[in-house]
């Protein structure tokens, strides 16, 4: 699910727990985390000049 909202609401529509809510929600913070790990990283590279 690209939507943690709509994860959210599907899980707890088609099972009966609460809990399943939960998957979707860490799911969209470790997309969040990751990506902007990878943004910081990425800038500290120097930039590449491309030249034909």
């Amino acid at each position: 699910m690209q939507n943690a909202g709509l994860g959210a609401t599907l899980a707890t529509q088609l099972f009966t727990s609460d809990a399943v809510a939960l998957t979707p929600a860490m799911y969209a913070f470790g997309c969040m985390l990751t990506g902007t790990l990878l943004a910081k990283l990425w800038s500290y590279r120097p930039s590449a000049d491309f030249q034909m």
